[in-house]
């Protein structure tokens, strides 16, 4: 049975195995791009721009997505990379407004 609030999913975990609970929290997730990653700096830059915002990196994880069914773009067949980061939930637009503006540099 699935989870239907993170209530519900605490209350199944055994206490033992819970390592740390934040609550509060928010993800920007990111699309970003296999030649992206590969370039030294690129990533380091969207943690710097955060940063420079007042905003710190709780957690970050890149991710390959794939494909979403019915998607026609010419992607398609392709996995999608994400750079996810996880902040404080107070700061999500803080964090969003500075890496817009870093996109749009």
């Amino acid at each position: 049975m699935i989870p239907k609030s993170a209530d519900d999913f605490l209350a199944r975990v055994q206490r033992r195995d819970l390592l740390q609970r934040w609550d509060n929290m928010a993800e920007i997730s990111v699309e970003t791009s296999e030649e992206l990653r590969d370039t030294p700096g690129v990533i380091a830059s969207l943690f710097t721009e955060l940063a420079m915002n007042g905003v710190s990196v709780l957690e970050h994880s890149s991710v390959d997505e794939p494909p979403r069914i019915g998607d026609k773009s010419q992607r398609q067949a392709e996995y999608i990379p994400y750079d996810i980061f996880i902040i404080e939930e107070r700061n999500a637009t803080k964090a969003y407004e500075a890496l817009q503006r870093l996109r749009e540099a």
